[in-house]
């Protein structure tokens, strides 16, 4: 009897202690679960001579025929006339000193006179590459989960959007920074490792997960940003959280000569005045007034920020003023402010929240499920 008792008592703390979410955590069946395996990005685009390294041997695949190589390969853009496909018996290989994990891919592209190099990864080793590419891994592990699950949906969702038929994604800011093998660390890939294969779904869909460094206390909803609608559970939230953020607040001074050699395209003969002419709910500016010597022109807040600098002008929850030929602009987060704020997500983990709350708080009403 007593060793039925302990028998019990041991169950119970397995349903427990193992991960009791994903024991009963629903399952997503994607149309085709081979599909999600592998994802493709795109390293760069080179018109030069480039040197393909491996520890092991590299295997070269053309039309029509196979070449085992020696564990260097210098690609020769002018003697290159279809695509090339290598795979590497370490399943590892290098180009501009960077490691990669997977295969790759050398795509000619007729329209630029470029090829395009793209690591074909299996998916959850691309999700080690981009995770401390996108967040310190030295943040709490539930914030880490957090981006894993976030990283691995976005992939998800790119794989399943209209195709592009070279690469699913960029290696860059465009998509997600993916820095390969050489950006891993223990705890980031510890991260991937405790959340493999789950995604958020909204209605039976990966969701769009987007995120970004700090909303500055309050997220934006994506119609105001790239007119995107229907994404209902990327709805404006209050992010108290984020205040912690080291880009918080944060301040620039451009004097009238910056500003205008900035909106050069305007056509303006002299900027006279800049205000912000409309708000987002979230009180983000939606549009700009421009005020030149003979006109007054409006313009788009999102491009009036890619004009003066996006890493500069850090995010559109700002306000303006001209003092003493200088303009001078205040304003608080880091980003476009949809979806999770990173800053956010570590400021609810150092908070006892998990990495499940987190996602609920930040993606409303969508499932955390694992792809079966």
């Amino acid at each position: 009897m007593t060793k039925y008792i302990y028998s019990l008592f041991f169950i119970a703390f397995l349903l427990l202690n193992y991960s009791c979410t994903s024991f009963f955590q629903k399952s997503w069946k994607p149309i085709d679960k081979d599909l999600l395996k592998t994802i493709k990005v795109n390293l760069g685009k080179f018109d030069s001579p480039l040197e393909i390294k491996s520890k092991g041997k590299i295997h070269l695949q053309l039309t029509g025929s196979k070449l085992d190589l020696d564990y260097n390969y210098t690609f020769q853009p002018a003697d290159t006339k279809e695509k090339l496909k290598f795979t590497f018996d370490t399943n590892q290989f290098t180009i501009r000193e960077m490691p990669y994990r997977g295969e790759l891919e050398v795509v000619p592209e007729p329209a630029t006179g470029k090829f395009v190099f793209v690591n074909k990864v299996p998916m959850e080793d691309y999700l080690m590459g981009v995770v401390p590419a996108e967040m310190p891994s030295s943040w709490h592990m539930e914030a880490l989960k957090s981006q894993a699950v976030a990283a691995r949906t976005y992939a998800v969702d790119s794989i399943l959007s209209p195709p592009n038929s070279i690469y699913h994604l960029e290696s860059t800011t465009q998509s997600q920074v993916y820095g390969g093998i050489k950006r891993e660390t223990v705890r980031s890939n510890q991260a991937v490792r405790d959340t493999a294969g789950e995604i958020l779904i909204y209605q039976n869909k990966p969701a769009r997960t987007f995120y970004h460094s700090n909303s500055g206390g309050k997220t934006e909803s994506p119609e105001h940003v790239w007119g995107y609608t229907g994404l209902t559970y990327l709805v404006a939230v209050d992010s108290p959280h984020c205040r912690a953020a080291e880009n918080f607040e944060w301040k620039i001074f451009l004097s009238r000569n910056q500003m205008q050699d900035k909106l050069k395209s305007l056509d303006l003969e002299e900027i006279k005045g800049i205000k912000i002419s409309e708000s987002t709910p979230s009180g983000r500016a939606k549009t700009m007034e421009i005020e030149g010597k003979d006109k007054t022109v409006s313009m788009n807040a999102v491009e009036f920020r890619r004009a003066v600098g996006q890493t500069v002008m850090r995010s559109l929850l700002f306000e303006i003023q001209l003092e003493e030929e200088i303009f001078r602009i205040k304003g608080q987060g880091f980003g476009h402010g949809v979806g999770m704020s990173q800053w956010g997500s570590k400021g609810m983990a150092e908070k006892s929240y998990d990495y499940r709350d987190i996602l609920a708080f930040y993606y409303k009403g969508t499932e955390l499920v694992n792809i079966d």
